[in-house]
């Protein structure tokens, strides 16, 4: 787990993601192969709601670093060794054994040029998750500039929406362009609508990438619905039961696996949903999930109406 500046108070269970409940110090913790699995960077969230201790944190870290310079999960003078004789075979080998995080790690040491290389090695899968982890956007600026359209193409269809949304804030006008330029209409439309809310509210941090089912639907019905739709989903493991897409209720897979598969989705939902409006400041998201041990808040218009999700990591 993320190192603690006092001990936490217990450790609870978030679907199948292991979280470490708020310590005295008024902080959440994750445990770092959840926070992996999801896209958290560690950084980023202490970053923004915990300066103090982000500060604390980056200071120990550069005092290990110096002490020792060796990465834990790899051997990164191995891996420059074999990019700068151009050992690409033996390369892939070692970036296959490799987290994600490390290899966006491992680029970040690279020149502009060799960057390209490495990231054209990984599979298209694996490269929209490095890509999502590289900390500078001027690296991932870089990238798809080398980029054929096929190969942006490829990298974008990979990536969740709220992570195409994120980098693109970054991105200078004529790059943004050629992003959604290369993205489908439908993306695109996404896209556009989730930058046209405003700044560090809800709904521009949300996704639109979650399973909805019906109320009427059976547990066997929705289980065919959840592997048809699921693989482009943000989570599947809460499903959010609507109707003209007015939100009514919340149904986990866990609840799902331990009923009887003709048993109604109306029947087995949680009605009582914490939910949020586009326009809530991300701070005050942050403090529901912190207070209600969250992974995941639905987003509403007005009307009650589900238009996306915030998961823990956004």
């Amino acid at each position: 787990c993320v190192p603690t500046l006092s001990p936490p108070e217990k450790r609870h269970n978030i679907g199948e993601h292991p979280v470490i409940a708020r310590n005295p110090n008024g902080v959440t913790w994750q445990s770092v192969s959840s926070v992996h699995r999801r896209g958290e960077r560690i950084p980023t969230l202490l970053k923004r709601y915990c300066p103090a201790v982000f500060l604390r944190l980056a200071s120990f870290f550069m005092e290990r670093k110096e002490e020792n310079p060796m990465h834990e999960n790899y051997d990164e003078a191995l891996l420059l060794e074999l990019v700068k004789s151009k050992q690409f075979r033996a390369l892939r080998a070692h970036l296959d054994e490799m987290n994600e995080v490390d290899i966006a790690e491992f680029l970040d040491e690279l020149e502009p040029d060799q960057q390209v290389v490495v990231f054209r090695l990984l599979p298209k899968d694996v490269a929209a998750d490095v890509f999502t982890y590289l900390e500078d956007s001027e690296d991932q600026e870089k990238i798809i500039n080398a980029l054929s359209d096929k190969e942006l193409r490829e990298v974008l269809d990979e990536l969740y929406l709220d992570d195409t949304v994120d980098i693109i804030e970054d991105m200078p006008a004529n790059m943004v362009s050629r992003i959604l330029r290369n993205t489908d209409a439908s993306t695109r439309s996404q896209i556009n609508q989730l930058l046209n809310y405003p700044k560090d509210s809800a709904g521009s941090i949300m996704t639109t990438e979650f399973v909805f089912l019906h109320p009427d639907a059976t547990v066997e019905e929705s289980f065919a619905r959840i592997r048809s739709v699921g693989i482009d989903k943000e989570t599947i493991y809460t499903c959010y039961v609507t109707q003209n897409r007015v939100l009514l209720g919340v149904v986990t897979v866990k609840t799902l696996l331990l009923s009887p598969y003709e048993t109604k989705i109306k029947d087995i939902m949680e009605t009582k949903v914490i939910s949020v409006t586009t326009h809530e400041d991300k701070e005050d998201v942050a403090q529901m999930f912190s207070k209600y041990d969250l992974s995941a808040l639905p987003v509403v218009d007005g009307e009650n109406r589900l238009v996306g999700i915030i998961t823990f990591d956004d």
